[in-house]
């Protein structure tokens, strides 16, 4: 199972279907186009849309999918990925979600949070300084 996550110049998803079919790739599911404003201009443009597909294939036909992306006038930017069968499932047939972060940051725990407290008093530095200074 693999996912295509792209940019398109236009609103068309007629050359990437083209070129799945063309690999003969099986399409499981999809998300709609949205359109984006980009965070730099790629290939002059500033928008584009973003589109995701998620499909079955040989992994043979992947190297030639690749080289068909590159060719593709429509096609601004694309990354194919791997993904296992366990995150479609938990994902559901229809439409995909966002991902969600690999770790997040615990609040901090008692323990540790006694530790950050300084060592030194303001008053016991500025002894330190003077101590050092002399």
């Amino acid at each position: 199972m693999y996912e295509i996550a792209f940019v398109l110049r236009q609103e068309d998803l007629s050359e990437i279907r083209k070129i799945l079919e063309k690999n003969k790739a099986d399409i499981v599911g999809e998300e709609e186009l949205k359109k984006v404003r980009l965070s730099y201009p790629i290939k002059k443009q500033n928008y584009g849309f973003l589109g995701v597909f998620r499909f079955k294939v040989d992994p043979e036909h992947i190297r030639n999918m690749f080289s068909d992306m590159k060719l593709a006038e429509n096609i601004i930017r694309y990354m194919i990925n791997k993904i296992k069968t366990s995150e479609v499932e938990k994902r559901g047939e229809r439409k995909l979600t966002r991902a969600v972060p690999i770790s997040r940051r615990e609040p901090l725990k008692a323990e540790t949070r006694k530790s950050l407290e300084p060592v030194l008093t303001n008053e016991d530095l500025e002894k330190k300084i003077e101590e050092i200074s002399q």
